[in-house]
């Protein structure tokens, strides 16, 4: 069954946001301060774009440099964790920095320049396939946890 891109965009936004508001939790970082949902009508379809948005504190901006890489990119690859478990999809269907179709494209690209920023290219290789495989394969395995979402 095909799912409704809104349903998509909650699930995908949902990942995000429980990634945030753990990191919050657990190290003080990335509370939620609201999600959106953009609605997009073409002649034939109609498409959702989503935005979790965190609370910047008093003494930051939204333009600081990045200074949390790891819990960033918990943040960023959730929203396609969350989205390929839903749809059933595989998980490059959504995690993929060359389709600016994908919805997790803009995460990808976000993920990219972070490990750009702190200069991370060999460990870059261990990377990927352990966020893509390894762990994504392990959270597939905990479903029936999903099941209560």
């Amino acid at each position: 069954m095909k799912k409704d891109d809104l349903e998509i965009v909650f699930f995908h936004e949902l990942g995000h946001f429980i990634a945030q508001e753990l990191n919050y939790e657990i190290y003080g970082l990335g509370k939620v301060e609201s999600i959106k949902f953009v609605k997009y009508e073409f002649a034939n379809e109609i498409r959702y774009q989503g935005q979790t948005i965190p609370v910047v504190p008093a003494n930051a901006s939204r333009n600081d440099k990045l200074i949390n890489l790891p819990e960033k990119i918990a943040e960023l690859i959730y929203g396609c964790y969350f989205q390929a478990i839903f749809t059933g999809e595989p998980l490059k269907s959504c995690f993929d920095i060359y389709n600016e179709n994908s919805k997790g494209y803009y995460d990808a690209k976000d993920i990219a320049g972070g490990l750009y920023q702190f200069n991370i290219e060999k460990e870059r290789k261990i990377l990927y396939p352990y966020l893509r495989e390894e762990y994504f394969g392990k959270l597939k395995n905990k479903k029936t946890d999903f099941t209560l979402l």
